[in-house]
């Protein structure tokens, strides 16, 4: 697997994004990479590999998502009820 970009790199729509056993993996929308699969692993066709994110703002690539927020408050939630009512 060989990257041609890198987290917080811009891409157009069409880019090659990196090659994996001599095939193209190409951007289908515009906007700043921010997320890529680690060299080094197994993939198969059509698995995700990366996040393009469209706002093509590179500050979002260091910050954790609305998404992300929200599913971290749920574990929280459920770890504090659960210690409650082992009291």
């Amino acid at each position: 697997m060989a990257n041609n970009f890198d987290i917080g790199d811009h891409v157009r729509k069409g880019d090659t994004i990196l090659t994996v056993d001599g095939t193209e993996v190409k951007a289908h929308i515009s906007g700043v990479l921010r997320g890529l699969i680690a060299p080094g692993h197994y993939v198969f066709e059509g698995q995700k590999i990366g996040d393009i994110d469209p706002r093509d703002d590179v500050s979002y690539c260091m910050t954790i998502s609305d998404k992300g927020r929200n599913v971290a408050g749920g574990v929280l939630e459920a770890i504090a009820s659960f210690f409650a009512e082992q009291r």
